[in-house]
């Protein structure tokens, strides 16, 4: 079972620092950058790209073409609304299905408590948005 292996840790202030080089934002910007994007490595390092460059992050993320790419590989699956309308997902059993399989090794998707869960809940209303759920 999965939920019996060791989860990797998510990202702290301390890795966005050293794997991103950044200075100049405050300890709460980053944390709330972290919080956001749910610790997706591709969603916060465009967040911070943007926030160091002085820019309204979590609107440019929204509008761009990240969210659209995170889903491009997904959105096939005639069941992602259900879903996309889902908080969390069983995990006594390695993802049940396809599409649970899925939207894991896409990243949109973490354990936690035992449970899959939505990365962040940004993720599933973009998602939602997305695909017109």
């Amino acid at each position: 079972m999965l939920s019996d292996y060791e989860v990797l840790p998510e990202l702290c202030i301390e890795d966005v620092k050293k794997l991103y080089q950044v200075s100049g934002l405050s300890d709460e910007a980053l944390l709330a950058i972290l919080k956001f994007a749910g610790q997706h490595p591709r969603l916060v390092q465009l967040c911070l790209r943007e926030a160091v460059n002085g820019g309204a992050w979590a609107e440019a993320v929204r509008y761009s073409s990240l969210p659209s790419s995170l889903f491009s590989r997904v959105r096939s699956y005639q069941r992602l609304c259900e879903y996309l309308g889902e908080k969390d997902f069983r995990l006594d059993i390695w993802a049940g299905d396809a599409v649970e399989r899925s939207l894991y090794w896409q990243n949109l998707l973490k354990p936690e408590r035992g449970r899959l869960v939505w990365r962040c809940e940004w993720l599933r209303e973009v998602g939602r948005e997305l695909l017109g759920c």
